[in-house]
């Protein structure tokens, strides 16, 4: 048995989509013992929600196996080996209690908590960071795994990182 545990991030919105702001969706998954759990920032308006009765008022936006459920295939995905510490730091992530909104998207919340937990600046900003959405998470993701392309089975390692960035670039 495996005892890697694997951290990705998705975009389902294709880069150079013309797609409007509020199209698309971005996740993160991770997979451990072979098993893969999808966890996403959806709002109690999304339809979606509504639909399956999964509305949780001042509950947590993040759900848990959604995107799998209704088959989201993503555009755009980069994947990260965990270290135990890096694992503890997700865990705490995905125990915070974040609300949907414009200015924290699902792209928003997939790329900070990725940040946040790898040290990897995966942006996924747009209209000069007034909101982020999942075409730009594509397009950062794509420069990304030009540099280095990753699978579930060819990860990033943490000593891979690089340090972020002083610099505004």
């Amino acid at each position: 048995m495996d005892d890697k545990i694997i951290l990705g991030i998705h975009s389902n919105i294709a880069a150079d989509s013309d797609a409007g702001l509020t199209d698309g969706h971005a996740w993160i998954s991770v997979t451990r013992d072979g098993s893969t759990q999808t966890y996403g920032l959806w709002p109690d308006e999304h339809p979606y929600i509504r639909q399956q009765g999964l509305v949780n008022g001042d509950g947590s936006d993040i759900r848990t196996g959604i995107e799998s459920g209704i088959g989201r295939e993503p555009a755009a995905s980069r994947y990260y080996e965990l270290t135990p510490e890096q694992f503890r730091a997700l865990q705490d992530e995905l125990r915070r209690d974040p609300e949907w909104g414009y200015t924290n998207t699902c792209a928003s919340w997939a790329s900070g908590v990725v940040s946040r937990v790898t040290g990897e600046r995966i942006s996924a900003s747009e209209l000069l960071g007034i909101t982020d959405t999942p075409r730009e998470l594509s397009k950062s993701i794509q420069e990304l795994e030009r540099e280095r392309h990753t699978d579930r089975t060819k990860p990033m390692q943490a000593d891979e990182i690089r340090a972020p960035s002083s610099s505004l670039s």
